[in-house]
């Protein structure tokens, strides 16, 4: 079966998911699910519009069964979003193993800048949510407010090497973001010749995060080795030539997480 009826059959079952006739971003979605079928990307925030997750889950297993997909993924409720997850992936390469090895920015409200977190501790039940994931194969996990960081969780699942934290022990708590320098991180791929020629993209941006500038300094030598050791495993080969680590500076007047 060549690559090009490989992207016409995904272009179908996107169809049949969102039941319609033409899905506008069918070539990023198949891209995206397929980076976190390779391990390059442990997980997927799905945000090209919403489905149920019934939906989500035989778009998958109809991937599955029609060799679309080399590993079984898992579909993973957080609040009100949908996450796809490569578990193999997140307790292999991109497994963070304890407490310790996460790298952590304080954003909470009440501070008058981001800070580096050394203390940890108040990630312990994040943290635990988070191996309750990876260690459940199980898809459809509801996870309940107010008894995790949102914004640490998804930092996690998504394979990023810094993450958010912010204090949730208010109901209106928010973030110190506002306004704050910002050093964005992309991994963008240069596509295959044959991703040009069938999806017509010629690069394609796989990891997207930032760290505040005030405290960049910590974490920017800690970022590189993560992108060399992106690089060295290999895993994106299969649809990039290469891969480039992109660096930005950008200012918001305010910044969800």
């Amino acid at each position: 079966m060549s690559r090009l009826q490989d992207f016409s059959q995904w272009k179908e079952l996107l169809e049949v998911t969102f039941k319609r006739k033409h899905v506008k971003k069918w070539r990023e979605m198949t891209l995206d699910i397929l980076v976190v079928d390779s391990g390059f990307k442990p997980g997927l925030l799905w945000d090209y519009g919403k489905l149920n997750i019934e939906s989500m889950e035989q778009l998958l297993q109809n991937a599955k069964q029609k060799f679309l997909l080399k590993n079984t993924l898992c579909v993973v409720t957080i609040e009100m979003d949908y996450m796809i997850l490569n578990l193999d992936s997140l307790r292999g390469d991109h497994s963070v193993s304890c407490l310790d090895n996460m790298k952590v920015v304080d954003v909470s409200f009440e501070l008058q800048q981001p800070e580096a977190m050394d203390d940890k501790s108040r990630l312990q039940t994040t943290y635990e949510e988070y191996k309750h994931i990876i260690d459940d194969r199980k898809n459809g996990t509801c996870l309940l407010q107010n008894i995790f960081n949102p914004s640490s969780l998804f930092g996690l699942l998504l394979g990023f090497p810094v993450i958010y934290w912010y204090s949730m022990e208010d109901e209106a708590s928010g973030n110190c973001l506002s306004c704050q320098p910002l050093t964005v991180y992309r991994v963008v791929g240069c596509c295959h010749d044959n991703l040009r020629e069938q999806l017509k993209m010629t690069s394609h941006v796989v990891y997207s995060f930032s760290v505040p500038v005030c405290v960049s300094g910590t974490y920017s030598q800690y970022i590189t080795h993560w992108f060399q050791r992106l690089v060295e495993t290999g895993r994106w080969s299969q649809w990039f030539d290469d891969i480039r680590l992109e660096v930005d500076t950008v200012t918001q007047p305010s910044v969800c997480l």
